[in-house]
């Protein structure tokens, strides 16, 4: 029988597959991580939530996840992990609420530190969030999940040249990270450095050709390039992906809107809305008066 200390270490060499794009290894490893768990209830009910996350079933994730703290609610290990769940879930508050549940349990635990400032940050928290990746690194410097993060939070505080700087610590000590890759992409277009940002999202690409992110930023960047046909092409492989992402959507349908077919540029505005969306302030005036005239 695997101890609970054996089956987090395989939990991790799982995510590591899966961040590595090797999604097929990932999920073997998970199969044989189940059949591992067969003793141990909660881990094995971890398991089969975790195989459902990674097979697109967000929802059997949670239920799994939230049976298998039901029986073990003293596990710092599997309270974060369900937080991870429901933060995918958008659900913010109760994630932050179970990383403290975890971090009340064992309070130097780097992974919830994170995990806390990622929730942090989806709420545009970035200050909080950038000291909790700080905690996390303090514990453990080495940490690429906590330099990225704190690098994506920095370059949402448009700290470009910082982020970019993180980006490289993580990749220094994981390479073949596409989330490295991409984010580092994104900050340096937002310096106006497409050609370079264009080279990261394929090498992103090469990792995780489904990554719609890297696709949808991609198009971004050739949209910024003036090749809105090439764009569109990208924005569409991304929605074949991920059909309700507002970005490729939206991003869509300004290309259309600048290629003069503002029939469709007006259905894809309008789909990509949202009664919470807020616009940025270096959105186009033109487009967010298009976007506006349309609701």
């Amino acid at each position: 029988m695997a101890t609970e200390e054996k089956l987090r270490e395989i939990s991790w060499k799982i995510d590591d597959l899966f961040a590595i794009g090797q999604d097929e290894e990932g999920r073997k490893l998970l199969e044989s991580a189940i059949a591992e768990a067969k003793d141990n209830d909660a881990y094995r009910l971890f398991f089969e939530g975790e195989l459902a996350h990674y097979s697109g079933d967000k929802e059997t994730a949670r239920d799994k996840h939230s049976q298998a703290v039901a029986l073990n609610k003293d596990d710092h290990f599997l309270l974060k992990n369900y937080g991870v769940i429901l933060s995918m879930l958008d659900r913010e508050n109760e994630a932050i609420a179970l990383y403290d549940q975890a971090l009340k349990i064992k309070p130097d635990d780097y992974h919830s530190l994170r995990q806390k400032g990622t929730s942090l940050s989806k709420l545009d928290r970035e200050e909080e969030a950038i000291a909790l990746f700080d905690q996390a690194l303090k514990i453990k410097p080495d940490d690429y999940h906590s330099l990225r993060q704190k690098g994506a939070s920095l370059s949402k505080l448009d700290r470009e040249e910082e982020a970019i700087a993180l980006f490289d610590q993580a990749l220094k000590i994981k390479p073949d990270n596409y989330h490295s890759l991409r984010q580092k992409g994104v900050s340096l277009s937002k310096l106006d450095r497409e050609e370079e940002a264009i080279a990261l999202f394929d090498q992103a690409l090469k990792i995780k050709p489904n990554d719609y992110h890297s696709l949808s930023n991609k198009g971004a960047s050739l949209f910024n390039l003036g090749r809105e046909v090439e764009a569109i092409a990208l924005f569409d492989q991304a929605l074949k992906i991920k059909p309700d992402d507002y970005h490729s959507l939206r991003n869509k349908g300004v290309s259309l809107f600048n290629l003069g077919n503002i029939a469709e540029a007006y259905k894809l505005i309008r789909q990509a809305l949202d009664p919470y969306l807020t616009f940025s302030d270096n959105f186009p005036t033109k487009y967010r008066f298009f976007i506006k005239k349309t609701q």
